[in-house]
């Protein structure tokens, strides 16, 4: 029950987001109750649909003066982030795609396991560390981690919602490429600190501040975005995985 709770509080993007992209007529933002299950619901941010710069209500000037060349702009309930216009360090390079990315570290007591479905869209890869200790590693483990890797000229990021996303995300970087970094323990500290009753709640729940771990980095440059998602580890230690995606 507590690890449900847990996965629960960390609020994201649900796969069908991916494939609704990819339909002819576009799908709603989802709104209310959230449909994943298993390790669906246990991460954050899926790389999502196909790039669109049409429209653009582009940018927060903290997030643009902060991040060059990320694209941030509000889509109904989301906030959508797409890496297309990132700079490299060398625009004479050849350029990656998802099939060059290898995942260098994995924390002691995962397995990687890559994940195909005919039904995920052109040049994306989804990579799970899974919980070797764990009866059930698809849905009752104690920690998880999510990898998604996407072209970034064919994908974006989705936040749902999209008024929690300057709250929740801290602009930084990961291996000189612009990144965002959602910290699931510090981001809960300071709401219980700003809402007693939600601390109460939690308490209630069996949920002590200790219990309260994970998060999310997302981040790339006009080839490749990648998000890292997980729940049971600390924020360092997903940063470490996130470091060690190369491409």
């Amino acid at each position: 029950m507590k690890e449900n709770i847990k996965r629960e509080a960390v609020a994201g993007i649900d796969d069908a987001l991916i494939r609704a992209a990819y339909k002819p007529e576009k799908a709603a933002a989802p709104t209310g109750e959230r449909r994943h299950t298993g390790l669906k619901r246990a991460v954050l941010i899926a790389a999502a649909a196909i790039l669109t710069v049409c429209g653009l209500l582009m940018f927060n000037a903290n997030v643009r003066a902060a991040i060059l060349g990320v694209f941030v702009w509000q889509e109904d309930d989301l906030t959508v982030v797409s890496f297309a216009g990132s700079e490299t360090d060398d625009e004479s390079a050849e350029h990656k795609t998802v099939y060059d990315v290898t995942v260098g570290y994995v924390p002691e007591g995962l397995f990687p396991r890559e994940m195909h479905d005919e039904e995920f869209p052109e040049e994306y890869r989804l990579i799970y560390l899974l919980d070797e200790t764990a009866e059930d590693p698809y849905n009752q483990a104690p920690k998880a981690v999510r990898i998604a890797i996407a072209s970034s000229r064919l994908h974006e990021t989705k936040i749902h919602p999209a008024d929690a996303f300057e709250d929740r995300f801290t602009p930084t970087t990961i291996r000189g490429m612009n990144a965002f970094i959602y910290d699931e323990n510090d981001y809960y500290l300071k709401a219980f600190e700003e809402d007693e009753n939600l601390k109460r709640l939690y308490e209630q729940m069996g949920i002590e501040p200790s219990d309260i771990d994970g998060g999310s980095i997302f981040f790339g440059d006009s080839d490749v975005t990648v998000s890292v998602d997980g729940y049971g580890l600390s924020i360092d230690e997903l940063i470490e995985i996130a470091e060690s995606v190369v491409w």
